[in-house]
């Protein structure tokens, strides 16, 4: 079948509804109209559908020297780009690099702001002022000036899925008939009519293809980068779907019009899904700053903040958490939070907290962290991950309340990976209502078949789950390795059903409230800060972490449970006893290396008698 040009599409609006064309000027900078005005907040950062999906609903037609921009139930906006009509010189950024752009004015800000109920405002790109991609110059796409796809691919993909994604989730400008299933990967060069296009890579896809532009609803169970997570990861991690391409001339294209491959080059290289490891490769925790793009709130009480990085997403671990910090009624407040989204979606980190009325940081995020803030955190921290384990070792993942939300970035990251784990997940709640995340579990059972099986503990029925019940639900437990997460009873419920089972396999336990502390008031010491100077001596059971503060020894601090690191220092003389205030008593954040060269964790370690510290 020979190829032709199916579908021709632009985006006026960054992030807006695509407007259907069936012919178009091209031109080095891509489509003749194409990203021409975006919406920016008051520093001038491009917003897009990513944190902000209410910008899938407004739609943007090109009339002539004028942008008319459209919203359901609200009057046009009409915008002039001819210049000099359009507004003053504005500073635009887009992805760290500034963006050449006018300012369209009070009453498009005003406009746009009740569209998008947050401050924002409305920019049109500079001719003058863009930026480069390769010798393309750019308005305001991401990177390259146009993006082409075919319309087997996206058949290929809603195969497999089962589903009917629509191609504008995925923002091509160009569609091709008549090919076969991603022959775009192996094209170099194109014509289409008389216009000559390069394509010079793949797309990498992020979490905007999971919004459905029609709803403005996020998918992420079930949306189309989990099942690309499948079969297309680059061996960069990235999900790979069309072709980023530059126009070599100007001319006009039309539907229908013939495709002709010129030139073809090597397809990239996708990887299988991901290895399990018998024991994981932990990233390096490093300082992040995260912008809420949305919260959502569940059952059971909880809330789910989604935020973007603002620069490189961390890499992490299913399991693994953050340490979030805020500033509390004029204090630095520190707690930490696991991850309920998955590695395998990029761009995309997410936490989910049950609100409590009790608490510092839970209260003070639910009152005040709307989209747009941002927070300081730290991380990714823990070995709460499957990789710890034996990886054929069937699975028992037994969580109450808050404690889903390691389990469920688990489920997702295997689901995502087809992973085929026997697994077992069993979560108590008080009803079922209280089930958070209800319908998705649904779904990741059915997706991942027999592999998964899935019982709900209700209260209401049975009462309170205890080991006798957990016995009855579970009756091959002694054959799984036990994940679980949940509060301090139930842990120590879950510990001596582990016992009584006569489970050979490992018992993992993840918690972030310090346990009793218990010490020993008459431990004396001798403890010196040797870079400082500082120093004391005593009787007590103060970690070195509260000697540091009570000293003003500088010391970097976030868990103070002994799980994230933070507070890691080197003691040159003496020793330290362990706290039982850790809640990972063999601080396994540490490599065997750093203990041996005398690193501890200032959190949860007492020095006894003469203790001399590099600080």
């Amino acid at each position: 079948m020979a190829l032709s040009l199916g579908a021709i599409a632009r985006y006026p609006l960054k992030s807006g509804r695509a407007e259907l064309r069936w012919t178009t000027e091209v031109g080095l900078a891509g489509l003749a109209g194409d990203r021409r005005l975006m919406a920016v907040d008051p520093a001038g950062r491009a917003l897009t559908a990513r944190e902000v999906p209410a910008l899938l609903s407004l739609s943007a037609v090109i009339d002539g020297g004028e942008a008319v921009l459209g919203a359901e139930g609200a009057p046009p906006l009409t915008v002039p780009l001819a210049l000099p009509m359009a507004g003053a010189p504005a500073a635009a950024t887009l992805w760290g690099e500034t963006a050449g752009a006018f300012d369209a004015g009070d009453a498009a800000a005003r406009w746009l702001t009740a569209r998008l109920e947050r401050p924002c405002r409305l920019v049109i790109d500079d001719p003058a002022r863009r930026r480069r991609y390769s010798a393309a110059p750019l308005a305001f796409p991401d990177s390259a000036p146009v993006m082409l796809l075919t319309r087997a691919s996206l058949d290929a993909l809603n195969a497999r899925a089962r589903h009917d994604f629509s191609a504008w989730r995925f923002r091509p400008n160009l569609v091709i008939e008549g090919a076969e299933p991603f022959a775009e990967d192996g094209w170099r060069q194109i014509r289409i009519g008389k216009v000559t296009f390069t394509l010079v890579e793949p797309c990498a896809r992020c979490v905007m293809v999971d919004i459905d532009p029609e709803t403005g609803a996020r998918d992420s169970a079930t949306g189309p980068l989990a099942h690309l997570g499948r079969f297309r990861r680059g061996e960069g991690g990235e999900v790979l779907l069309g072709q980023l391409a530059v126009p070599e001339g100007s001319g006009r294209i039309s539907l229908g019009e013939p495709v002709e491959v010129l030139e073809v080059k090597p397809a990239p290289v996708f990887l299988p899904p991901m290895p399990r490891l018998t024991r994981p490769v932990l990233p390096a925790p490093r300082p992040l700053r995260l912008v809420l793009t949305g919260r959502r709130e569940e059952a059971g009480g909880m809330t789910t903040y989604h935020f973007r990085p603002d620069g490189p997403p961390p890499p992490y671990l299913a399991g693994q958490f953050l340490t979030l910090e805020a500033e509390v009624a004029g204090e630095v407040v520190h707690r930490n939070f696991t991850l309920s989204s998955s590695p395998t979606r990029p761009g995309l980190l997410s936490v989910t907290i049950r609100r409590r009325s009790e608490g510092v940081l839970s209260p003070w995020l639910h009152r005040h962290l709307r989209s747009g803030m941002a927070l300081a955190a730290r991380g990714p921290f823990g070995r709460f991950v499957l990789e710890e384990l034996p990886e054929d070792a069937p699975l028992l993942l037994l969580t109450a309340g808050s404690g889903i939300t390691p389990a469920l970035s688990m489920l997702r990251a295997l689901a995502d990976r087809a992973e085929r784990r026997d697994l077992h997940l069993v979560h108590a709640a008080r009803s079922r209502a209280a089930v958070p995340f209800a319908a998705e579990l649904k779904g990741l059972r059915e997706q991942m078949g027999a592999s998964m099986r899935l019982s709900l503990a209700i209260s209401t029925k049975g009462g309170r789950l205890d080991a006798a019940r957990l016995a009855e639900l579970v009756p091959d437990a002694a054959r799984r390795a036990w994940l679980v997460c949940g509060p301090a009873p139930f842990r120590d419920m879950a510990r001596a059903a582990h016992e009584a089972a006569g489970g050979a396999l490992p018992f993992f336990t993840e918690a972030f409230t310090a346990g009793e502390t218990g010490e020993d008031p008459t431990l004396a010491f001798d403890l010196r800060f040797e870079r400082s100077g500082a120093e004391t001596a005593g009787t007590g059971s103060r970690t070195l972490l509260e000697h540091a503060r009570a000293l003003g020894v500088a010391l970097p601090s976030a868990c103070e449970a002994g799980l994230c690191g933070t507070c890691r220092c080197r003691v040159t003389q003496g020793r330290c006893r362990p706290s039982n205030r850790s809640a990972d008593p063999e601080a396994s954040v540490l490599t065997d290396e750093e203990k041996a060269e005398g690193l501890v964790l200032a959190c949860t370690s007492i020095p006894e008698g003469r203790v001399r510290v590099d600080l």
